[in-house]
């Protein structure tokens, strides 16, 4: 954004896909509604697209977000084939899955928000995610369908 030598370290310096940065809030919110299929994805264009000086951080948080679901899935299974689990303790796991997700969208989302409250400041309004959200809600129900005729792991890690 600053044009000259001197740049404040924590502003973002977006560049070509400037004008497709949102409010984290979207994504986050798609993450809710629909699962990491949109939003781990949406949430990394984003964090590209600003260039805050916490990129490498959030794409981090999502890679660790998605080897969590991926080691508690693996740890879960594993446990199954030596011990045998019972069958209530899968819908804690999934709570678990659940909260896991949502915990890591909302620690980007904190990283997000701090840049893109400068990138709003220097640059001017970033754009609403809502269309981007009911495009989301219309796909959805074709996007489960994929997962669900794909391996187990996979629905579990985007869904």
């Amino acid at each position: 954004m600053s044009e000259s030598g001197y740049r404040i370290l924590d502003e973002p310096r977006p560049g070509h896909l400037s004008h497709l940065i949102v409010r984290p809030f979207w994504p986050l919110l798609s993450l809710m509604l629909y699962g990491g299929w949109i939003a781990w994805p949406w949430l990394a264009f984003n964090a590209y697209a600003l260039q805050g000086s916490s990129l490498r951080r959030e794409l981090l948080l999502i890679a660790g977000a998605l080897a969590a679901v991926v080691a508690i899935i693996v740890a879960v299974e594993v446990l199954e084939q030596t011990t045998g689990l019972p069958e209530w303790i899968y819908p804690y796991v999934r709570i678990g899955l659940i909260v896991g997700k949502i915990t890591f969208g909302y620690l980007i989302y904190m990283s997000q928000e701090r840049s893109v409250a400068l990138y709003e400041h220097f640059a001017g309004p970033a754009q609403s995610g809502v269309f981007v959200v009911v495009a989301a809600w219309l796909a959805d129900r074709f996007v489960v369908g994929l997962l669900a005729s794909g391996p187990a792991i996979l629905r579990l890690v985007l869904l």
